[in-house]
């Protein structure tokens, strides 16, 4: 279904000073001032992005402080996101398009909505912080759409040039329950290789496609999806495609491993499994879709089948492996070769995380291979924010993090 912005006030910031959006100011302001704490937390996005309101970064902290002190959870979301941008830098050409993507109810934000341009066949997915870049474009209007599974698909239009970013409220039908949808994760291989092929096109066939592309490791997400059984389509130019069932259940992940080939030969099967409840509690296919970084899961480790736990970290680029002495006997130690500003611009350690809880002094490989569910690796920047910053008892600095999940009985 899709809904056409001059008819709800949901598309905010495509056209200049839109009668919707300062109805929709209005709206969240009275309701804020009344104490409907999701409505300051919509406001504040408003006011973040400029959308259909002077853009004041000050009254946006303020608005996310509010909402985050009332309980508020993605209030203190936006508030840590806010926070983790640079300063405000003017833009002076006024051809780059950027914009947000998220919840009209919540203002939490969306990722993984695909905003589409069809005029110029540019298409981009919103990342962990519901952000869109569109990159420069030629001045000019254009038409473009915002699509997300499990909200109602909206369209605008899209000036250029125009300095305050746009931002899509994106509303769920009428009915829906989030809590009852399900989601496919996934990761797409080169001809039965253990190397992720990026940019593939990922399609839900249905009345309304949904769709979305592998990143550069291959892994690929899908969520917010009506329980059903349904026809998913992979496609890359050079590349023969591929099309394969998946019954999605309420509530669940369904894990999709996918092998191309440049020609059309015979392959392994594409395999569809009920994906881990507890990798899905820790929120390690949310940061598969959003988040910079190496991972493995189950399936990965049984393909590898390292003799220690840290075979596995010396297939991430920019890792190494090395031993240190610990309490008088050799101990893994987890380095990171990129050069990270950490006061002499050499290499550091990576902090390892067991089951969420930070390992000082721990050698990983007293970890068993067989008993690991998941593993990521983040480096620098890459870093998901709630693992940032953790301060070693020497004073130092990790640049980056290993996060390890065990196996559940």
């Amino acid at each position: 279904m899709k809904t056409k912005s001059v008819l709800v006030a949901a598309v905010l910031g495509l056209l200049p000073c839109p009668l919707a959006s300062q109805d929709t100011e209005r709206v969240h302001r009275e309701r804020c001032d009344d104490g409907e704490l999701l409505s300051c937390n919509v406001l504040g996005l408003m006011y973040e992005t400029g959308a259909g309101v002077t853009r004041d970064l000050a009254r946006a902290v303020t608005l996310y402080q509010r909402a985050c002190d009332g309980g508020v959870m993605v209030g203190c979301t936006r508030l840590q996101l806010t926070r983790r941008t640079g300063p405000d830098v003017p833009n002076v050409d006024g051809f780059l398009r950027i914009g947000r993507i998220a919840d009209a109810e919540t203002g939490a934000p969306v990722s993984d909505a695909s905003v589409e341009l069809p005029g110029v066949g540019l298409r981009a997915i919103s990342d962990e912080a519901g952000r869109i870049e569109l990159g420069r474009l030629q001045r000019g209007r254009y038409r473009i759409i915002a699509q997300r599974a499990g909200y109602r698909t909206l369209e605008g239009e899209l000036p250029v040039p125009w300095d305050a970013e746009f931002l899509f409220l994106l509303h769920r039908p009428a009915g829906s329950e989030p809590l009852g949808l399900g989601r496919i994760f996934g990761r797409v291989t080169d001809e039965g290789g253990i190397d992720g092929l990026s940019d593939v096109e990922i399609t839900v066939m249905a009345d309304t496609p949904v769709r979305t592309l592998s990143n550069p490791q291959g892994r690929f997400a899908l969520t917010g999806l009506q329980p059903n059984e349904m026809k998913v389509r992979f496609s890359r130019l050079g590349y023969a495609p591929r099309t394969t069932n998946v019954r999605v259940e309420p509530g669940k992940t369904m894990e999709v491993r996918v092998s191309m080939s440049t020609r059309p030969i015979e392959l392994e099967p594409i395999v569809v499994t009920v994906g881990s409840a507890y990798l899905d509690r820790t929120g390690f296919f949310r940061r598969a879709r959003t988040a910079w970084g190496s991972r493995f899961t189950r399936h990965d480790v049984e393909l590898i089948a390292p003799k220690v736990a840290s075979d596995l970290l010396s297939r991430v680029p920019g890792v190494t492996v090395g031993v240190t002495s610990m309490h008088g006997r050799p101990a893994t130690e987890i380095v990171s070769r990129r050069r990270i500003d950490i006061g002499d611009g050499g290499s550091c350690h990576l902090r390892p995380y067991l089951d969420g809880v930070p390992m000082f002094d721990w050698d990983f490989d007293l970890l068993r291979p067989e008993d690991i569910e998941g593993l990521e690796v983040y480096q620098g920047l890459g870093a998901p924010i709630e693992y940032r910053n953790l301060v070693d008892p020497d004073g130092t600095f990790p640049c980056g993090v290993v996060l390890i999940w065990t196996r559940r009985p």
